[in-house]
């Protein structure tokens, strides 16, 4: 996982990203406690390379344990993963370059949509 979700190529990153959702069933608790928490920072980074993969594979381990109904995440990892969106557009959308915009947007893209096929909430209502 360390040297793939960054890759230069945008088919390895989506293929790791694909291939955690595959390995997340076989050991939720390990993806719980271990590689979200890591992933979610690697969704803020600078390198949109590394933002990019870490978007596409958060988002698709989140449907991976959606389906096997293990998503189970602790209250602080909600409130980080609800903040990944905001923070990504108002950091990244300012002051970037047009291909640094539309790579990052595939992965928000693929980010939301990943949220909301796993019919997760991560906001409140009033």
């Amino acid at each position: 996982m360390e040297l793939k979700y960054n890759h230069f190529d945008v088919s390895i990153r989506e293929l790791t990203g694909t291939a955690l959702s595959n390995l997340a069933p076989l050991d939720p608790e390990y993806f719980i406690n271990t590689v979200i928490p890591h992933l979610i920072p690697l969704c803020l980074k600078p390198d949109i390379l590394t933002s990019h993969g870490a978007l596409f594979s958060l988002g698709s381990i989140l449907v991976s344990l959606k389906k096997c109904e293990k998503l189970d995440l602790k209250p602080e990892v909600v409130g980080a993963i609800r903040d990944i969106v905001p923070t990504l557009i108002n950091k990244h959308f300012i002051n970037a370059s047009l291909h640094s915009n539309a790579m990052l947007r595939l992965g928000l893209n693929h980010f939301v949509k990943c949220i909301a096929l796993s019919k997760y909430v991560t906001t409140e209502l009033d």
